[in-house]
């Protein structure tokens, strides 16, 4: 079972990237499945069943659930006609468990604010603890990185639904509820499958829900490892998922020169060529002009400077402008052309580097 369900959990992150990205691969997500949606829907046998406690007899209002288990016997001493998911005694016995949630990112969250977007945090529910990451609310944003982990004690059986909420922050109003998501914790330490998908615990990629719509709110990623404590061995060391730190890096662009430049001085057969440098949201460079430039050959050997800050969140600005004018003293520039590049590569290439180095400095 346990088997089928790591199968169904797609593919090892981490697997279909190429040679550049594998050596990037962090520890912790090296060979763990992940799930497409919630593990729930891969795990066949539930350890419990649930039926639902109407307001009263013959009303439709669900005012609750009971979960259980339903075994018949023929004689108290026989045993049951169907297999228990556990031994009795861990049933019958509530023994304390710490619980590790490990939050990674949320994507295509529901904007809570006029500007379509949201300012989101997180806050984790479990019996009477509640812990709250508002202090590091994440600022205007539809998808959000947090890599978050959460320790926290359960008694199972006992209170186990661990309730994972998405909020927006606000100053004036008070915070909005984005959208949330609950684990049912008993479903998974009492579960055979469960117990069989080994110490790597799938990715879930889980819908957050609000009790204001039917359409998910946005989904989030996260995982749960649940360890016994009333054990002689402990619990394994928890998982760092903190991403590498942000980098600063300086690009350099250098004209040199041009050629087969068509002229756009139709009277001179010239053109007086001046190159534009732009990048992301910094103020444009300009090179000096080369006056008078025949047969489309300028020369400049001018270096254009850019501040960067390489993190492991990909920018949508990765990319350099270049364009190429004449200047006119009389009227408006004409633009002659212009060429993007596109430096992803680039700067995955230099931050993977720099993360090796600091690596393999930390392992020295």
């Amino acid at each position: 079972a346990g088997e089928k369900a790591g199968e169904k959990a797609g593919e090892k992150a981490g697997e279909g990237s190429d040679d550049e990205d594998e050596e990037l691969v962090p520890d912790w997500l090296s060979g763990r499945m992940e799930c497409p949606g919630e593990l729930e829907a891969l795990i066949e046998e539930r350890p419990f069943e649930r039926w639902e406690v109407l307001a009263s007899e013959g009303a439709s209002a669900v005012c609750g659930s009971l979960k259980g288990l339903l075994r018949v016997v023929r004689r108290e001493e026989d045993a049951p006609i169907a297999e228990l998911p556990v031994p009795l005694a861990e049933l019958l016995t509530p023994a304390l468990h710490v619980v590790r949630l490990y939050v990674l990112r949320a994507e295509h969250l529901m904007p809570a604010d006029a500007s379509g977007t949201s300012d989101p945090y997180l806050r984790i529910t479990l019996g009477d603890t509640t812990i709250s990451t508002r202090e590091r609310k994440i600022s205007r944003v539809t998808d959000a990185e947090f890599y978050e982990r959460f320790e926290l004690r359960a008694t199972l059986p006992g209170e186990a639904e661990l309730r994972i909420e998405v909020m927006d922050h606000d100053l004036l109003d008070s915070d909005d509820l984005i959208g949330y998501t609950k684990v049912d914790l008993e479903d998974r330490v009492f579960s055979r499958e469960w117990r069989e998908l080994g110490d790597l615990k799938p990715l879930e990629w889980r819908p957050l829900h609000s009790p204001y719509s039917n359409n998910p709110q946005g989904r989030l990623q996260l995982w749960v490892d649940v360890f016994p404590l009333d054990v002689e061995a402990p619990p394994p060391p928890p998982c760092d998922i903190a991403p590498p730190g942000e980098q600063r890096w300086e690009l350099r662009v250098i004209v040199w020169r041009t050629r087969d430049v068509l002229p756009h001085d139709y009277f001179t057969e010239m053109n007086d060529l001046y190159a534009v440098v732009a990048y992301g949201t910094a103020p444009a460079m300009h090179t000096d002009t080369h006056w008078r430039c025949r047969d489309g050959c300028g020369s400049f050997n001018w270096r254009c400077k850019f501040p960067l800050r390489l993190g492991h969140r990909r920018r949508v600005d990765e990319r350099l402008t270049v364009q190429l004018w004449d200047r006119d003293v009389l009227k408006y520039n004409d633009n002659i052309g212009e060429v993007v590049v596109p430096l992803q590569r680039f700067f995955a290439k230099a931050f993977r580097a720099r993360v090796r180095q600091a690596k393999a400095a930390a392992d020295a």
